[in-house]
């Protein structure tokens, strides 16, 4: 499927000609259609975006957010894009990496990065489930301000 992302942050360089479609490795959407984890790179690069359009083999998403992983070691891995936690206003980008048992404490998977797509949801569950006010800062506004 061919991808073209919006609003990418001038001081990331995440793809060569970044506000051309390209085609992506994968896409993960979410059941409604509103966001979707982009594979732009397989097994190292995923972009979290909000979905502008989609139609035909074209899907136009405004950028929200990214993890990289750069390692040359050969092992078995796969990413997962779990939806289950969207309806607290994210999303977990899942590592099946058995090689990693040792760093995920016994374990062979291990939630490796949060998109978070609706911050004043996310922080209106949080006060609910847990009764307390949510001190917790946006994720998405800390890493854009400028350096």
């Amino acid at each position: 499927m061919k991808v073209q992302i919006i609003n990418i942050p001038q001081n990331l360089h995440l793809i060569p000609r970044q506000h051309e479609p390209f085609d992506a490795y994968g896409v993960s959407k979410d059941p409604d259609s509103r966001y979707a984890v982009i594979e732009a790179s397989q097994n190292s690069l995923f972009i979290a975006v909000k979905v502008v359009s989609c139609d035909n083999d074209l899907l136009v998403g405004e950028y929200v957010d990214h993890y990289r992983f750069d390692n040359d070691i050969p092992m078995m891995m796969k990413y997962t894009v779990l939806w289950d936690c969207i309806r607290y206003g994210f999303c977990k980008l899942n590592l099946w990496a058995p090689e990693m048992a040792d760093e995920f404490s016994g374990y062979f998977d291990q939630t490796v990065k949060r998109f978070y797509f609706d911050w004043e949801l996310y922080k209106k569950c949080y006060e609910d489930i847990n009764g307390v006010p949510c001190k917790k800062q946006d994720p998405n506004k800390r890493r854009r301000k400028p350096s």
